[in-house]
Formats: structure tokens, C-alpha cells, sequence
């Protein structure tokens, strides 16, 4: 039976093509395959569907098409020509390629990581330049993806978008409706793909619905299924878009990267706001998750910061405040301003100990959440003093009884509980149950205690009701605004709260990247299911902050860590989360902290007993050269939270940098004790041995670190961190140089530039200069992105003078010296200068090195007399009178 589309087309064509075959099509046009016959190759006819061609402007039509004939990026599928056939069937023409479709290579099976994110990447530069030119895809699928000798292209660029501006009116004067052609999936877009304004209709749909389609596609393509698979009709689908979110994709797939799992989530995101703003937003961090996929496949997952810092305490506060946040839902203006001078006295005093899940063991971390926002819920009482979170945490799964554990806090009252989290089946009511006790410390007796069984979407209000259970059990009078904020709930999206809790809970097992990379992603998540969520973009700017500290800083990584605070602090102004979370941006991000001192100071005059906020406090106080402040708040902090190692910590840090290593050895063991197997706590017990001169002490800290750690961690720990590799003994030191990348996350400036110091300390002249280039190379291209970043620009002077390039070396260390001085920055400022001093010996400068000492050893800093009669990095000052002098405390 002849077709009759197929020989009106080549009647329109005329002489100069051949139409060969039909490739198929869809909704939205019919498609063909015709040899241009004056070229010599092969072209893709698309004609336009009927529904499509009624009510279309033909003129108006080809005139947009133009507009996008003119894109000419080697990842787009260009329109060649553009047409109407003799039946009045728009049509255009593209370049025909050869291969597969992404929806075909989608039935093929599982796609590596990594050939996904190369798809991905493709797709994300052709957008990126269509956008900068003012084009707007709006049908991004795998249809539209071609794959050609491990190239991706993207197809129809423009169409949809001429077909929308080139609508006429109905004979009624009204729009032609859109919504048919919708459900068939040919209108401004695919239901599968659509972003939610684009199905709400919204006039002002701009670039980043091409941003979210490119998400969708992005988890379908790695999970092997799409985000709303069970949605089984286009109006299902549609609705999902608007109102559901899925499942994370590396939950879904394990081998996902974290930042990858996080940009999709973000790409995901219902409020454009929320997504990535730009396509070249995606590429950079995909440029970025590409290289870690390549260089850490296989390896095991990296347990050291990327980057040295002056203290391997540094970034502590950040986790302190992501884990007080939670603690804090009421406003703390309630609190007695009176209390900020002294810790308040043990009347009505109590400990909240962590309460027991007796669900499944992978619902800890809910048991954990309802303890803390009880903790917080009582900690707005007025005339309570409720023990911090660290210190009661201290206690979980402990054998002590209450009253022991009581006696040890200094309270007068313990709060016990069990939590059971049963969750009902498929269309089920989910429930919690929380058994809480109230007991007196004093005589072991049970004050109160009175069983909760509600459904899950009840829980805020059970927390409120054990709180204010508690309040009138110890006699305490609720006045109308305590009510109001016991009553108060974080967020009305339970699915948020999950996921706000899952990222909490992360962020218990430390700073190191990955962990911050899955927090991440998990608080994004839940900042997208509900951005009025204020602690939820408190823990999201808090671990943003952390991740740009503890890796490989990036432009995007600071703009996002800044919106994410901005939004925290607009949500919760005044109060002490968005504080902690506004100070710790300033601090590790923009290295301020005179403006992060300025954020604690003024939330301290309304929560004086915030340990968060005291801790963060003194840090800043630290960099401000405030030492005698920071001594103070710290040891207030202790009081208030007298079982927390990251107060334990910020004081032992205090008390090293003022060489008083009796104190700072007492306060580094209480760490120890608290958490033993913390790689924080070891480095800062052995750098007080050090500072008194005892390097056999220093090794046996390590040696002595518990069997529950592993032992290239540490070293590669010490090794990275305050430039501590001599630290390690010769077998020690050889494992370090077999470590890969990965274990440096992946920063091959650091771990160069380890290897580099080891070799030279070994006199291996050749590796050495081998891998100080590796990680010159590595910072200058850190640097790029982050040109003002000092310890980055001191690393580079480091890795130039262990190659003997001393001109530029001296110069890096001088840029750095002027871009963070002392007087900006006491901590991270004399750590640039140590770094100097080393530049200065490497190019043989000895009395600029000894110029640079003599400051250091006259202000607050780790390195002492006795720490430069070990450090082999001045060994060749030996003999010189005024290092003599120096080691001999003159």
C-alpha cells in the first residue's frame, strides 16, 4: 500500500533528495531517512505530526528554526533546513548519524560509571552552549541523546521551542490547548522528562527545565530504571514530577559517586532555585566527579582530608555545629540572658542519654533524632540545664546505670527511652512508639514515665509531649511562648525528615570527604522535599562549608555553601543554627573570621550556654590572635559539654598553640579517652610530645592507637597533616609511599607532594623532584579555581623549591604570606609562614628562614624550642648561634 506522507515528502524534496526509508517516530513527527544527492550523504527528515501542524504558524515556524540552525557545537545535532510539505506538514532536516540512540543503549544493560558520566558530560556541554546562545531545549531525553563512536548528541534542539512561539489562536480568539498534545508527549515536552513548572504551565520556564530533564535522564541512565518508573500514565508521571521525590541514586546503585548522587538530587530539585542555575554548573562538577571516578576506582575509600592544615582540629566546629543544629528548634532569645558568665548551677539538671532503638538496626539513626529534638525541645525550658549533646551521646549502649552515669554528668536527673519505629506495609500507617523514663539521680527512683504510641506523622508532637511531660515532673511552669515552641515542628515533610536525619547521621563519622559528599547529597535531598526546612539547609551550608575545607576547594562548592547559609540564616534568623551555619561559611570558606566571630558574638548575647556557638567562638578567636578569649570560651564550652571530644579538642588545640603542655596534656587525654579511635585525637597528643621536644613519645601515641584503626589511615593521616611525615618511622613511612591517590581523596597535590618529602628526607633527589612536579601541576590547576587561596599557593612554592626553582618558589610563598597574613589569620597565617621558612631552607636562604622562625616562636603557635631540636626539617640550621639560641628558649 503506497504511503502517501512518504510521496508528498519526496514531491516536496524534489529532485535533490532521495527519501530512502522510514526510521520511525513518535507523537511528535514522522521520521526518514533521505540521500542528499548534490553532497552525497545521508539526512534525517522529520515531519511534523498533524496535531502538531493545526493551528501552526508555517512562517513563524521556520523563522525559529533558523535561530536554532545557527548552534554549531560538535555535541549538537544541527538543523540543516527547515520546510513545510505540499500538504501543509512543517518539516526540517539534520545530519543523519550513525549508531544508537541512549533509550537503545538503555536496553543493552548495565552502563559503566564512568561511560555514563562521559554521556552525561556530552549532553551537559551542549546544553551549556545552546543556553549561552538563548536556546532552550525543553525535550532533553534519550530519544534526543544519539551515541556515535563514544560520542553523545543531542538532537531537535530548538523545536520544541519553535513550536511553542509559533502557536495561533483558535477561531475562538482562545490558545490552542496544549494539554492534548501533552498527553501524547509532543508538545513543550516529554511527561517522562518534564520539569514541574513546565507541567504547571509556568510562562517563566526558562534554562534549568532543560537542567532537571538532563537529571532525569541522568538517574535513569545509571540506575538502569527511571525516577517515577511505576507511574504508568502521562498524568501520573506529571504529577510525580510535582510532588514526588525519588529514591537517592546511590541507594538505588552503590557505585554511584557521592557528588554525583548529590548533583542529580540537585538537578532533581522541585524549585529551579534549587538546581544547579547554569549548565556549566553541571559540567564543572562532573569535570570534577569524572577525575575522582577514574583515579579512585577500585581503591579504598579515603580516609584523610585532602588538604594540610595547621591543625588537623580544623574544620571541627563545623561538625559540632551540624550536629547541634538539630538540637535546636525553639528560639533562643527564651534563654536567661544572665547565664552568659557563668555555667549554670545543677538545679534541675538533667542528661538525655541516647535512646534505645529496638527496630530494625537500621533505624538507629531515627531513634537518635527524636533524641536529640526531645534534648532540644528541653533545652528551651527555662530554669533547666540539659548536658550537650557529646557528652550524653558518650553513654550509648554504656553498662553504667543511671545513676552512675548521672554522678559522672553532675545532674540531677536522667532521661531514658526506647524507641520503636514499626513501619506499616504498602499503603500502611507507619507508627512510632517512645517509651521515655525520667529518673532521679540521687536514689535511682523513676520520677516519670508514660508510654507514647502514635502514628508516624505524629512524631513532633510526641517529642513535645515528652517534653513538656518532663517539665511537669520537675515542676517546671510553661508560659504560653514555651508552648508555642515545644509545639513547633521542623518541617511538615516527614520523607525531608528521614532524609535529614539519614544526613545527620553521616556526619557522626567525621569530616573526611566521602562522609561529608553523602551527607551532602542526603541534606540536599531534603532541603528539595522541603526548602522552608531551616535544619536542613543548617546541616546542608554546615557540610558544604566542611566539604570546601576538607578537599579540593572549587568556585561552585563556595557559592553553593553560601546560598545554602543564606537561606539557613534567612529561615532561623537570630538563632543559633543559622548562626553556626552563616559563621562556619565565613570561616572556611571565606577565611574570615573577624565577620564568622562577628556572626557568634552576636548570637552568643541570646543563647550564652550554645556550646556550638562557644566552640565555634573560640576557634575564631584563635584566628583573630584572641587567645586569652578562646582559652575562656573553650573551657566554658568544657563545662557546659564536659564529655565531648570536639570541646576536649578546641582546648587542646588552645592550650598547644600557648605551649602549656601540662594542661593541654590533660585535656588531649580526655579525648582520648572519650574517642579512642579518633585520628584528631592521636595527631593532637603526639604534637604535644613533640612541643616538649619528645619524638619516642610522640611514636609510641601511635603505636599505641587502638587495633579498631586502621593503620594506613593514620599514617597517611600524620603524614598529610601539619607536614608529619619524619613523625612516622622507616616502615611506617614506606607504606605511606605505596598509598595511592585515593587515599589522599584523590588530590594528587597532596599526595605528590607527601611523596616528594619522603624521598627528599631520604636523599632520592630524582623521585623527589618526580612528584614535587606531580603536585605542582596539581596545585596550579587548584589554583585556577581558587586563586586566592593561600595554603594552596604555599603548597605550590613548596613543590617548587623541593625542585629548586627558587625564584618562583619564593614568590608563591610570599603571594601566600600576603594573601592570609598573621594579621588576618593567627592560625592558618602562621602556618603559611612555617611553610615559608621551609621554602627558605629548600633554596638555601638559612637567615630567611631563621628571620621567619624567630616570629613564630614569639607568638602563640605549635612549633617550640624542643619541636625545632627534633624537626629533621631544620637539621641543617644545626650549628647556626641563632637557631642554637632559638632551641635554647633565649
Amino acid at each position: 500500500m503506497p504511503d502517501l506522507l512518504r510521496n508528498q515528502l519526496q514531491t516536496t524534496l524534489g529532485a535533490g533528495y532521495t527519501v530512502l526509508r522510514e526510521l520511525g517516530g513518535g507523537g511528535m513527527s514522522r521520521v526518514f531517512v533521505a540521500r542528499d544527492e548534490a553532497l552525497g550523504r545521508d539526512v534525517v527528515v522529520k515531519v511534523l505530526a498533524p496535531e502538531l501542524a493545526e493551528g501552526l504558524s508555517a512562517d513563524r515556524f521556520a523563522r525559529e528554526i533558523r535561530l536554532a540552525a545557527g548552534l554549531q557545537e560538535p555535541h549538537i545535532v544541527p538543523v540543516l533546513t527547515a520546510g513545510v510539505t505540499i500538504n501543509g506538514l512543517p518539516y526540517f532536516t539534520m545530519p543523519y548519524v550513525r549508531g544508537e540512540s541512549l533509550r537503545a543503549r538503555l536496553t543493552h544493560g548495565t552502563v559503566p560509571v564512568a561511560e555514563a558520566i562521559a554521556i552525561l558530560h556530552d549532553v551537559a556541554r551542549a546544553l551549556a552552549y545552546a543556553h549561552r546562545q538563548g536556546i532552550v531545549h525543553r525535550d532533553i531525553k534519550p530519544e534526543n541523546v544519539l551515541l556515535n563512536e563514544g560520542t553523545a548528541v543531542v538532537a531537535d534542539f530548538g523545536i520544541a521551542k519553535a513550536l511553542q512561539a509559533s502557536r495561533t489562536q483558535a477561531p475562538d480568539g482562545s490558545a490552542v490547548l496544549a494539554a492534548t498534545l501533552t498527553q501524547r508527549g509532543i508538545s513543550v515536552g516529554t511527561p517522562a522528562y518534564m520539569a514541574p513548572e513546565q507541567v504547571a504551565g509556568d510562562a517563566g520556564t526558562d534554562h534549568r527545565a532543560d537542567l532537571y530533564a538532563w537529571g532525569v535522564v541522568a538517574y535513569e541512565l545509571l540506575a538502569g530504571a527511571h525516577p517515577f518508573a511505576d507511574k504508568t500514565s502521562p498524568q501520573q508521571l506529571m504529577a510525580a514530577h510535582c510532588t514526588e521525590i525519588p529514591v537517592l541514586l546511590g541507594i538505588r546503585r552503590a557505585d554511584v559517586p557521592p557528588d554525583l548522587t548529590q548533583l542529580v538530587a540537585r538537578c532533581l530539585a522541585k524549585d529551579p532555585d534549587a538546581r544547579p542555575q547554569t549548565a556549566r554548573e553541571v559540567l564543572t562538577a562532573l569535570d570534577r566527579i569524572g577525575v575522582a571516578t577514574t583515579a579512585g576506582r577500585g581503591a579504598a575509600r579515603p580516609v584523610v582530608a585532602a588538604r594540610r592544615r595547621p591543625a588537623a582540629l580544623a574544620g571541627i566546629g563545623v561538625v559540632v555545629a551540624v550536629g547541634l543544629a538539630a538540637a535546636v528548634v525553639g528560639v533562643q532569645a527564651l534563654r536567661s540572658r544572665e547565664a552568659a558568665t557563668a555555667v549554670p548551677s545543677s538545679d534541675r539538671s538533667i542528661a538525655v542519654l541516647p535512646f534505645e532503638n529496638l527496630g530494625d538496626s537500621a533505624d538507629a539513626y531515627f531513634a537518635d533524632g527524636v533524641t536529640d529534638a526531645v534534648r532540644g525541645k528541653l533545652g528551651e525550658l527555662p530554669g533547666i540545664r540539659v548536658i550537650a549533646r557529646a557528652s550524653s551521646n558518650q553513654y550509648r549502649a554504656s553498662t553504667k546505670t543511671p545513676q552512675e552515669i548521672g554522678a559522672e554528668l553532675g545532674v540531677q536527673y536522667v532521661l531514658t527511652a526506647t524507641v520503636r519505629w514499626h513501619k506499616g506495609s504498602a499503603g500502611g500507617v507507619s507508627r512510632v512508639q517512645v517509651r521515655p523514663e525520667l529518673i532521679t539521680v540521687r536514689d535511682a527512683a523513676s520520677k516519670w514515665q508514660e508510654p507514647f504510641d502514635a502514628a508516624l506523622t505524629d512524631v513532633f508532637q510526641v517529642q513535645a509531649d515528652i517534653a513538656s511531660r518532663v517539665a511537669g515532673a520537675l515542676d517546671v511552669a510553661l508560659v504560653d511562648s514555651v508552648k508555642r515552641v515545644l509545639s513547633g515542628a521542623p518541617t511538615a515533610n516527614l520523607a525531608a525528615y528521614d532524609a535529614y536525619l539519614k544526613g545527620r547521621a553521616v556526619t557522626q563519622g567525621g569530616n573526611d570527604p566521602a562522609n561529608l559528599r553523602r551527607a551532602m547529597a542526603l541534606h540536599a535531598q531534603a532541603v528539595a522535599l522541603d526548602p522552608a526546612f531551616a535544619l536542613a539547609w543548617v546541616s546542608l551550608a554546615s557540610v558544604r562549608s566542611a566539604l570546601y575545607l576538607n578537599s579540593t576547594p572549587t568556585p561552585e562548592l563556595a557559592r553553593e555553601a553560601r546560598a545554602a547559609a543564606e537561606r539557613a540564616e534567612a529561615l532561623a534568623p537570630g538563632r543559633a543554627d543559622g548562626a553556626n551555619a552563616l559563621g562556619a561559611y565565613y570561616h572556611s570558606v571565606e577565611k574570615d573570621p573577624k565577620r564568622a566571630f562577628a556572626v557568634y558574638e552576636t548570637a552568643l548575647r541570646s543563647a550564652p550556654n550554645d556550646v556550638g556557638l562557644l566552640a565555634s567562638a573560640a576557634e575564631n578567636e584563635q584566628a583573630l590572635g584572641r587567645w586569652k578569649d578562646a582559652l575562656q570560651h573553650a573551657q566554658r564550652a568544657r563545662a557546659l559539654d564536659p564529655r565531648s571530644m570536639g570541646t576536649a579538642l578546641r582546648l587542646t588545640e588552645i592550650l598547644l598553640y600557648l605551649r602549656r603542655y601540662r594542661e593541654a596534656t590533660a585535656a588531649a587525654d580526655t579525648a582520648r579517652v572519650l574517642a579512642p579511635a579518633n585520628l584528631n585525637t592521636m595527631l593532637r597528643r603526639a604534637m604535644i610530645s613533640l612541643g616538649q621536644g619528645d619524638l619516642a613519645g610522640a611514636r609510641a601515641v601511635l603505636q599505641a592507637a587502638p587495633a579498631t584503626v586502621e593503620r594506613m589511615a593514620l599514617f597517611a593521616y600524620i603524614a598529610t597533616n601539619d607536614d608529619l611525615y619524619w613523625v612516622l618511622d622507616d616502615a611506617a613511612q614506606q607504606q605511606v609511599l605505596a598509598l595511592p591517590p585515593s587515599r589522599f581523596d584523590d588530590d594528587r597535590g597532596q599526595w605528590g607532594l607527601v611523596r616528594a618529602q619522603i624521598y627528599h628526607a631520604r636523599d632520592d633527589a630524582g623521585r623527589s623532584r618526580v612528584y614535587a612536579d606531580s603536585a605542582r601541576q596539581a596545585f596550579e590547576t587548584q589554583l585556577r579555581a581558587a586563586p586566592a587561596d593561600a595554603q594552596l599557593q604555599v603548597f605550590r612554592g613548596l613543590a617548587l623549591a623541593y625542585l629548586g626553582r627558587k625564584a618562583e618558589a619564593v614568590g608563591a610563598g610570599e603571594r601566600a604570606a600576603q594573601l592570609l597574613p598573621v594579621s588576618r589569620d593567627a592560625v592558618i597565617g602562621a602556618y603559611v609562614q612555617h611553610q615559608q621558612a621551609r621554602i627558605f631552607l629548600l633554596v638555601g636562604e638559612p637567615d630567611k628562614a631563621l628571620d621567619v622562625l624567630e616570629g613564630l616562636l614569639a607568638m602563640p603557635y605549635y612549633l617550640s624550642p624542643g619541636w625545632l631540636r627534633i624537626d629533621p626539617t631544620f637539621a641543617s640550621l644545626r650549628g647556626d648561634p641563632r637557631f642554637e639560641r632559638l632551641v635554647a628558649g633565649q
